[in-house]
């Protein structure tokens, strides 16, 4: 007697986390591609948005200096967390043109 033929099981909807280490300079290399592909969006309320994968999180919270040096050279950076009602979390951060002063009415 076989009980699991009413499951169905799509792999697709899976998302494994990559644990693969990460530097400094691969983050600064991911950050710069993602405002460089999408400069617009840095002239947006909401910015350039990157999702913040597990592998990064311990980098960025020991080396604060990553994201400050974005700062420095005038970016404004936001580190967003977001909890959903049906239990997921989302954390991403924002990358705005601190020349953005919201549009005009």
């Amino acid at each position: 007697m076989n009980t699991f033929e009413d499951y169905k099981v799509l792999i697709d909807d899976l998302e494994l986390e990559d644990l693969t280490p990460i530097t400094k300079s691969n983050l600064i290399e991911i950050f710069n591609g993602a405002i460089k592909v999408n400069p617009t969006a840095a002239n947006t309320k909401s910015g350039v948005e990157i999702d913040v994968k597990p592998n990064w999180k311990q980098l960025l919270q020991d080396d604060g200096s990553i994201l400050r040096d974005y700062e420095k050279i005038g970016w404004r950076v936001m580190w967003y967390r977001q909890k959903y009602s049906n239990g997921s979390v989302r954390e991403w951060l924002s990358f705005r043109n601190p020349k953005y002063k919201g549009v005009k009415r």
